[in-house]
């Protein structure tokens, strides 16, 4: 049990990094796309693409979120059958 427990700690981390690194790329095109349009570079009809990043930026927290309770439910029963 404890080995499981420990393996899924591990995996819910690899998941972790990769949730953080894809909300900060798309968290990061979106605003490159806004100061690209409010300097004049792009047309207005990109905003779509901003709002369509916001969306994917929201669900990935979510997913952040779900993932980071679960590894510390985890590490809690780790911690319960250690003691």
């Amino acid at each position: 049990m404890k080995d499981y427990l420990k393996e899924e700690i591990a995996t819910a981390r690899e998941v972790l990094k990769i949730l953080f690194i894809a909300f900060f790329a798309v968290m990061g095109g979106s605003f490159s796309i806004i100061i690209k349009i409010l300097s004049h570079q792009l047309d207005i009809y990109f905003f779509a693409i901003v709002t369509i990043g916001f969306i994917v930026s929201f669900l990935i927290l979510v997913m952040i979120k779900f993932y980071w309770n679960r590894m510390y439910d985890f590490k809690y029963q780790l911690k319960d059958l250690n003691e």
